[in-house]
């Protein structure tokens, strides 16, 4: 049996939907299309880099609007904290790859495709399943809308948090409640930056 390689160039061009690669791709027998890790790894070092770039809230959305899933590959080795970048990604309506060494599985559901810590294979067949099975990428593309509520609401975030402390702190000393008159207002629901503009402001620091 004949392999039919998709190289960096051509698996690119068919993600964007160009219309010959794409036709060429889908005149194959699907079990005779390949492509290589190094391909892989290229492609998303290049999303990766264009979401590090992003210097502004609608370049972050826009960066996260053009991928089709999120990964978190953290390993056992390093403490993770909540991890922003899970949060960016229900907020995008992006499912997540991502172990149990990330805090955010226990929070996400049915948005998560989750695989063993370090597991590399897991997480390739991850990404495989996502792309193969559409009934599968919907159903975690929907999942993100069910769990995204609380990243919406500022009472939630960083600041709601320390509200709460301070509130705490103040009747234990007898004091009046702080105020929230200072507090960062809550995004507005029909905001454009939307997703990821809200995500960091209820973040959990690592």
């Amino acid at each position: 049996m004949s392999l039919y390689v998709l190289d960096t160039d051509k698996l690119t061009l068919w993600l964007r939907g160009q219309p010959r690669v794409c036709q060429r791709i889908l005149a194959q027998d699907p079990t005779e299309l390949c492509t290589t890790i190094v391909t892989i790894e290229e492609i998303l070092s290049g999303w990766y880099t264009q979401i590090r770039r992003a210097k502004k809230d609608e370049q972050m959305a826009r960066a996260y609007e053009r991928s089709h899933v999120v990964i978190t590959p953290t390993t056992s080795s390093f403490e993770e904290g909540f991890c922003q970048v899970a949060a960016e990604a229900i907020l995008a309506g992006r499912p997540l790859v991502a172990s149990r060494v990330c805090p955010a599985v226990d929070h996400l559901g049915g948005a998560v495709v989750e695989v063993r810590p370090g597991d590399i294979g897991g997480y390739a067949e991850a990404i495989r399943r996502l792309a193969s099975d559409p009934a599968l990428y919907e159903e975690k593309r929907v999942a993100c809308a069910s769990v995204s509520g609380p990243y919406y609401d500022w009472n939630e975030g960083l600041g709601g948090m320390v509200l709460r402390v301070l509130s705490k702190v103040a009747a234990d000393a007898g004091l009046g409640p702080p105020s929230r008159d200072q507090a960062p207002p809550t995004p507005a629901s029909g905001s454009s930056l939307g997703r990821a503009s809200r995500s960091r402001s209820t973040r959990s620091h690592r």
